[in-house]
């Protein structure tokens, strides 16, 4: 009874305290914090009338800038250059860092604090790369700063001159080293030679190619048209934009073969216009196939990335169970082969213009595909892939 009674409880506080929760919880599913819970420290521990505030409190996972109310913020106190770091246990790539900041009381404080990744610590951090400075320091305020895959164990927040350092939240958007550099993914085939022309597979055709080639230009003059005069002119998860980038819009893309619709062919290239919206009929935006034994779908995103997440537009209009048990896939295989990449997960939402987040965990590739395992029409009306460039020592 007093298990059950503890489990009431916990659920009561968690949706009963707003704050308990991840700064952007819109994110989630996308790009994972990695500091949560983990190891932190500072240059000294402010005393606070009822506890001390330590570095820990940082990253505990509680999104609140009201210190004496919830205190939640870890604290120094003045001194010579204080700083501030997360221990993530091993080597990551790391996206961009997101700060909360003090509601209650001296948010400048933090004005100009230098967020930094790398592998020297304590006192030595503030030597590591610089991702970027807080610039933004009103009373509650979050800043995203942007580290663009710097590399290594260590996130810090340094002040360049003597002051207090309060940190309400930090949240590190990151994956594991060992996610991304190919040489420790042996079983990835070698990438294509420049200028080489692609081997698609069976189902493959000069004239597909040539085709997609021709439309290529046409398709992003049209998606820059209707991306400023459409109102689903947008990416399908706008609120991750400035947490980790779609690499994949615009990309050239290809598939098992080409519908012809009453308004015009639906190539590979109209799920990767960074136009979000399911109603083909309407807004003649999805790539469709013809009723292929296992079709397929990939875009080139032109060099090796390593891929935290994949978002696929399901059809609204019509036929949405088609995306059914269809395979996200990774690697450096493509057309038919693309079968053989490195699975990330299946879609298993089939509802009418549904939006499905398909996590991969930081899989390298220069290749995303689609693949159904059975004879039918593949119609994606959107993929969005975050990911970064692999960038290896």
């Amino acid at each position: 009874m007093f298990s059950i009674w503890t489990s009431l409880l916990v659920l009561v506080l968690l949706f009963g305290h707003g704050e308990g929760q991840s700064c952007r919880p819109g994110i989630q599913g996308v790009v994972p914090n990695v500091a949560k819970g983990c190891s932190a420290f500072q240059s000294s521990t402010y005393q606070h009338y009822s506890t001390s505030l330590v570095a820990g409190k940082a990253v505990d996972g509680i999104c609140s800038g009201n210190l004496p109310k919830d205190l939640s913020c870890s604290h120094t106190n003045a001194d010579s250059e204080p700083w501030w770091y997360v221990d993530l246990g091993k080597n990551y790539t790391v996206f961009s860092v997101l700060l909360k900041n003090r509601q209650d009381c001296c948010p400048e404080r933090i004005d100009k604090a230098e967020v930094r990744v790398g592998n020297s610590k304590d006192a030595n951090i503030k030597f590591n790369p610089l991702c970027g400075t807080i610039q933004t320091s009103g009373p509650d305020s979050t800043s995203t700063i942007q580290c663009n895959g710097l590399v290594g164990q260590y996130v810090s927040v340094n002040l360049p001159r003597s002051d207090y350092l309060t940190l309400c939240e930090v949240e590190v958007y990151a994956l594991k080293v060992e996610s991304v550099c190919p040489s420790l993914h042996p079983s990835l085939p070698p990438l294509l030679p420049f200028g080489a022309q692609p081997n698609l597979g069976s189902t493959s055709s000069p004239i597909l190619l040539s085709f997609c080639r021709m439309f290529s230009v046409w398709t992003a003059l049209l998606g820059l048209a209707l991306l400023f005069g459409h109102a689903e002119g947008q990416s399908c998860r706008p609120e991750v934009q400035d947490i980790i980038r779609n690499v994949a819009k615009g990309c050239s893309a290809f598939q098992s073969s080409t519908y012809h619709h009453y308004s015009g062919y639906l190539v590979a290239g109209k799920a990767v216009d960074g136009i979000c919206s399911g109603d083909l009929n309407q807004d003649n935006s999805c790539s469709h196939t013809n009723a292929d034994p296992e079709p397929w779908w990939y875009v080139d995103l032109e060099e090796e990335h390593t891929v935290s997440a994949i978002v696929v537009r399901n059809r609204q209009d019509c036929c949405p169970e088609r995306l059914r048990d269809a395979q996200v896939r990774v690697g450096n295989y493509i057309g038919a082969n693309s079968k053989k990449n490195h699975l990330c997960g299946t879609i298993q939402d089939i509802s009418p213009g549904s939006t499905s987040t398909i996590q991969c965990n930081g899989l390298v590739g220069q290749y995303v595909s689609i693949n159904l395992p059975r004879s039918d029409f593949l119609t994606v009306c959107e993929l969005e892939v975050y990911a970064m460039k692999v960038v290896c020592a």
